[in-house]
């Protein structure tokens, strides 16, 4: 795939599709999640009690920090992965830098900041910028659709088993043009090139190996799946009597979240994967624990994501002494 540098794309997009197509179908978007998660509420808010101070059990906040810490180093450990089957020698301390040292821009306004930042960091570490940029564009593509095949029992439950055949294999081909056909690419790294000024041709010497695209996918497919858990835990702790399984929680969580990542205006996709995990669980799982789990996992999160910033900021600075 890589065997001839890609070039940015010279053509023009209409000014229509610009200034009125895009910008419209992105909020037409964000317009229906408002829409349901203004309904979730309408129903339940008389039902959603949040818990005083003196409620909140300390011990299960810290295992879920704890849990959460655990989850994001495992994502350290596969970010250094599919970097290094690219063939650039980096090492777990640069991977993790350069992972968590920008994660806090990814609540700034605006999409981008994170793999800008996480770019910039690679490139100190030895990776180019163009292939930097390549790398981040191919595990973005391999993330959602290993969260498509997690929400596999969401999608059943939502509609018809036909139409979820349908929606995946559509995803498996779109993904597989993506990844292995130049003309889908050039036309995506353009795109994105773009958005970070950048103009130069990309070339990288390596092909890809669909063995580290297969592995990464599978380890992500678990990464979503220690999420789905972890979100089941916090439920099961608010709502013993729910009926809520691991493989609903885990497809819910990981939707939820693709949500959140395409809906442009929402940074980290903040309100809108609580907002979605509210309208798909509404009668699974108890209104007030569901609506506490969703607010407390993100909280965690937040928490979570500080202490890996904090300790991304100590080894760069170690780095940098030495």
């Amino acid at each position: 795939m890589f065997d001839q540098p890609l070039k940015q794309s010279t053509d023009r997009p209409s000014d229509f599709k610009n200034r009125f197509l895009i910008p419209g179908l992105k909020l037409a978007g964000f317009a229906v999640v408002i829409y349901l998660i203004a309904r979730y509420f309408r129903a339940n808010v008389a039902r959603i009690n949040l818990p005083s101070w003196s409620e909140v059990n300390l011990s299960a906040v810290g295992i879920f920090i704890a849990a959460l810490i655990a989850i994001q180093l495992l994502y350290s450990l596969l970010w250094m992965i599919f970097v290094r089957g690219f063939g650039y020698k980096i090492s777990l301390s640069d991977t993790f830098v350069s992972t968590y040292y920008p994660v806090l821009t990814k609540y700034l306004p605006g999409k981008g900041w994170f793999q800008v930042g996480r770019i910039y960091l690679l490139k100190k570490a030895g990776v180019e910028a163009e292939a930097g940029l390549t790398i981040n564009i191919l595990e973005q593509i391999v993330v959602i659709y290993a969260g498509l095949l997690i929400s596999t029992p969401l999608l059943i439950q939502l509609t018809r088993p036909m139409f979820v055949i349908l929606i995946l294999l559509v995803s498996t081909v779109l993904t597989i043009s993506f990844l292995f056909y130049q003309s889908f690419f050039t036309k995506l790294f353009a795109q994105f090139g773009r958005l970070i000024k950048l103009n130069r041709t990309i070339s990288l010497n390596q092909k890809i190996r669909p063995q580290i695209i297969l592995l990464y996918m599978i380890l992500y497919i678990a990464n979503w799946i220690l999420w789905g858990l972890l979100f089941k835990l916090g439920i099961d702790i608010l709502d013993a009597g729910n009926s809520l399984s691991i493989g609903l929680a885990a497809g819910s969580f990981a939707f939820s979240s693709i949500i959140g990542f395409i809906i442009p205006i929402a940074p980290a996709g903040l309100g809108i994967r609580e907002g979605a995990l509210l309208v798909f669980l509404e009668k699974q799982v108890n209104p007030a624990a569901l609506f506490n789990a969703t607010i407390g996992i993100r909280l965690c999160t937040i928490i979570g994501e500080i202490i890996m910033f904090l300790i991304a900021l100590l080894l760069k600075a170690r780095t940098k002494n030495d």
